[in-house]
């Protein structure tokens, strides 16, 4: 985990403000039955954004897409990341996750 606190400092980010929707919100508040629709919206996002920005190559979202469906314990990595940083956007915590496996 240190690492991935490590990498969201990097990219500059910071804490959200107290009404952003952040991975505190996400784990300690949204229903349990909804967490896994949301976690996967994320990666959908990340991995279509990837794409796109690899000019269409699809290794990287592959990458993602895998990262995330082949491990079934892996929504639930997640969600203990989301309670280990809670002041973060749920979206800057999945990216910082998945960086260490599919790269940026």
């Amino acid at each position: 985990m240190a690492a991935t606190a490590g990498f969201l400092l990097s990219l500059g980010l910071v804490p959200g403000q107290a009404k952003d929707f952040t991975a505190g919100i996400v784990a300690n508040e949204m229903k349990a039955e909804e967490r896994y629709p949301f976690m996967a919206g994320i990666v959908e996002g990340l991995a279509y954004a990837r794409y796109a920005a690899n000019g269409k190559d699809t290794a990287a979202m592959r990458c993602i897409y895998d990262w995330f469906y082949e491990n079934k314990e892996r929504p639930h990595e997640i969600l203990v990341a989301f309670k280990r940083f809670p002041d973060y956007t749920a979206g800057a915590v999945v990216a910082a996750m998945l960086t260490k496996e599919c790269g940026r």
